[in-house]
């Protein structure tokens, strides 16, 4: 019994390793299909009544259990073979119902006639039969009608277009991959160039979480091992990568050098800037872990600057790019136009942390510290440090920016209910201003200098503390917007906006 098992399997296995990939190229005959037509279900009957046999004899049988899963996995492959065969010899024989009722219409008779005519013509020897070719149910594969969501991909705009153009060519690498049985090819790379083309930023992070999970079923279902190289433009693509695995090709000098952070590099790190203290090791690297997911989620766009502005606060956020405008007359210091990024830490001990991240993928970066804390601040963590002449932001604004323009930049900010609030204050405090029935008039005799000047004093205090309660992007960005002239920027960062540009366009 084991011989003749034996001997069973090894026919099988060579008859299945002759078989067409799902019998791909089945020759189409009429007579044949007449004949399969009558007798195909007492065979199909029969062929599995056999192969259910042969399943039972060969659990039955004694033999080691290798063996007989051997066995067993060639008959159920023999038993889906022999389903997708008669599936197919089934559409076939529908075809060719199809082609001879299509050969009875008159459209078709009268194109033979016309057509015969002509041969006749010119061919008078030649017996013309005009026939329909002989269908193919593959053929049928090559001309498929796609429909997403109701209408054909091409009423579709470009985003849907493009979606599906990339997951068609997808699955053709995979399945010629699949295909290729002799090769057990487990592992494979597939480029993608700037998928982003089309697509809203939520359709590009969906898209690389669905490689990600293609990656997986690939990997459990067949085994396949799949790494997708990407090449792209966008933050919202970047936002959903690991940082281990983002490679960025800066220009130096001429040359492209690619930057990648290796997996322990944030480790290495901390070693170094604290050698002897393993507690202070741990803090420095869940700082820069920290600031590397921060990066990652909030300012995605840091990895195509060359230059980041590290600040302090929202309010500088808002308001430095707007200053830059008005610094380099719209051109000369357009952060867009040098790829500068300004990125907040919200307070200054993590500029450290966010600058050590930077310059580990090459990026070089400016630190802006407020002076309210001191004037000792590390020189040495990034390409250029600047500290505030005055206190904090709010200061140098105060400094800087006349009153009439800050309050114009508060209105716009704070509510209805606290604008009036405020105006009641100033009422109650300043004699020469008890007559104002709104805070566009306070607005407009601060502008003519109509103000008393210890209201004036009164006033900026008031405007210091209002700028302190409602910190954040906004209220920055109103400020900035409120500058005409390059002299209404506090001067440190009219230092760093230019040292930034400076930076910047430096080659290499």
């Amino acid at each position: 019994m084991k011989e003749t098992i034996g001997r069973l399997t090894n026919t099988l296995k060579q008859w299945l390793a002759t078989l067409k990939t799902d019998f791909a190229e089945i020759v189409y005959s009429e007579e044949a299909s007449k004949q399969w037509e009558e007798g195909l279900n007492a065979f199909v009957d029969k062929w599995n009544e056999l192969l259910d046999q042969l399943g039972a004899k060969v659990r039955a049988a004694d033999i080691p259990q290798e063996e007989r899963n051997s066995l067993s996995q060639i008959i159920s492959q023999l038993k889906t073979k022999t389903s997708t065969l008669i599936r197919r010899c089934q559409t076939q024989i529908a075809l060719s119902v199809v082609r001879r009722e299509m050969q009875h219409t008159q459209e078709f008779q009268r194109i033979a006639r016309e057509f015969a005519v002509v041969l006749k013509t010119i061919m008078p020897e030649v017996q013309v039969e005009v026939r329909l070719f002989p269908p193919q149910d593959e053929e049928l594969l090559s001309r498929l009608a796609i429909e997403l969501s109701g209408f054909p991909v091409s009423a579709h705009g470009s985003g849907y277009q493009s979606s599906f153009v990339l997951g068609a060519r997808i699955l053709n690498a995979i399945l010629q991959i699949q295909q290729q049985t002799q090769r057990q090819i487990k592992n494979c790379v597939l480029a993608i160039e700037e998928p982003e083309a089309h697509w809203h930023p939520h359709s590009q992070r969906f898209l690389i979480r669905g490689l990600k999970n293609l990656q997986q079923i690939w990997a459990d279902q067949f085994h396949l091992q799949v790494q997708f190289i990407i090449t792209t433009h966008s933050s919202h693509i970047v936002s959903c990568t690991d940082f281990t695995d983002l490679l960025i090709f800066p220009a130096h000098y001429g040359e492209v050098r690619p930057k990648r952070v290796q997996k322990g590099a944030l480790d290495k790190i901390a070693q170094e800037l604290e050698p002897q203290d393993t507690s202070r090791q741990r803090k420095v690297y869940s700082g820069m872990r920290r600031w590397m997911d921060t990066l990652f989620q909030k300012y995605p766009d840091v990895f195509f600057s060359r230059c980041a502005l590290l600040v302090e606060g929202r309010t500088e956020e808002g308001a430095l790019p707007a200053f830059a405008l008005t610094l380099g007359e719209g051109k000369e210091t357009d952060f867009d136009r040098h790829s500068i990024t300004v990125v907040s830490t919200e307070g200054a001990g993590d500029i450290v942390h966010a600058a050590r991240v930077l310059q580990t993928f090459g990026i070089k970066c400016i630190a802006i510290y407020d002076r309210d804390k001191g004037e000792n601040r590390p020189t040495d963590i990034a390409d250029k440090v600047f500290v505030t002449e005055w206190k904090d932001f709010e200061d140098e604004v105060i400094h800087s920016l006349a009153i009439h323009k800050i309050l114009d930049a508060i209105m716009q900010v704070f509510g209805d209910r606290e604008v009036e609030s405020m105006l009641e204050d100033i009422r109650g405090h300043c004699h020469s201003l008890q007559e104002i029935s709104t805070f566009e008039d306070l607005i407009k005799l601060l502008q003519g200098n109509e103000v008393d000047s210890n209201d004036v004093q009164f006033v900026l205090k008031r405007a210091r503390k209002w700028l302190d309660s409602r910190k954040g992007f906004t209220l920055g960005r109103a400020l900035a917007e409120q500058v005409k002239h390059e002299d209404e920027i506090p001067r440190v960062y009219q230092q760093a906006i230019r040292y930034a540009v400076k930076l910047a366009t430096q080659i290499g």
